[in-house]
């Protein structure tokens, strides 16, 4: 249900969303400096299988600081639309529509060498689909590579704008008698052109919550909060989104 209105929802705003996207968020120049340092360190091509890329902004990023021939990339997202505009703006890369779990249930044990989600792993409902992300990741994940994440953080900014939402989601869950999970909320986009609200399904991510997702097999090199100004803080009431790199070993 979630998985098909939020495709609904980027596809008919499409270009709109990608026109507010085209600045680079902090948390995303930790990312691409990870991954240049991985394809720097290394003399052979490198694996970077970004899910829910949208428009493509990432891979954009990435051959601003990288020679193409030193990283295959492939992005993957359920807005056809979206898409489009990624395979446009970059011919040469390889974009498949399709939901994460059943492209990550695809693909080669140990076939991948850096896993990258950027505010997409947030969508995933229910509870056993985000577990379900997190052991796809390990079993395609070469030996001693990298999971990198960011997610929206419930912040103070976060609660006092998305109160609406938490109410909805709660009365939601409610009439239809599901369970809720800590975390859940629905949270709102208006429509630019309709000016109609769709609601979006949303998993704030505490720390220990993704510690718990990452076991013992993995070597956490970054587990922090962002805050608006793009710093590394432990506080969650001053973060904008959760930041994970994490090492498989």
């Amino acid at each position: 249900m979630f998985e098909k209105s939020l495709a609904d929802i980027y596809d008919s705003q499409a270009s709109k969303f990608s026109s507010t996207r085209r600045k680079h968020r902090p948390e995303m120049e930790y990312i691409v400096w990870t991954i240049v340092k991985q394809s720097l360190n290394n003399s052979w091509t490198i694996d970077v299988l970004e899910v829910g890329c949208g428009d493509g902004r990432l891979v954009e990023a990435i051959s601003e600081k990288l020679e193409a021939k030193s990283f295959h990339y492939t992005g993957v997202d359920i807005s056809q639309w979206l898409l489009t505009i990624a395979q446009d703006q970059n011919p040469t890369r390889t974009f498949v529509q399709s939901d994460m779990i059943s492209y990550l249930q695809s693909l080669k044990q140990g076939s991948i060498d850096i896993i990258v989600g950027i505010a997409s792993v947030q969508h995933l409902f229910p509870k056993k689909t985000r577990e379900e992300f997190f052991a796809q990741a390990k079993r395609i994940l070469k030996p001693w590579w990298i999971l990198m994440l960011t997610n929206r953080a419930r912040s103070d900014w976060a609660k006092e704008k998305y109160a609406r939402g938490r109410e909805f989601h709660l009365r939601q869950r409610i009439q239809t008698g599901a369970k809720r999970t800590s975390g859940d909320q629905m949270i709102p986009r208006i429509d630019p052109d309709t000016r109609e609200t769709h609601q979006r399904y949303y998993h704030f991510f505490s720390l220990p919550e993704l510690q718990s997702h990452l076991d013992s097999e993995r070597e956490i090199r970054t587990l922090d909060y962002i805050d608006r100004d793009g710093s590394l803080t432990s506080s969650v009431r001053l973060a904008r989104n959760s930041l994970v790199i994490a090492s498989k070993t």
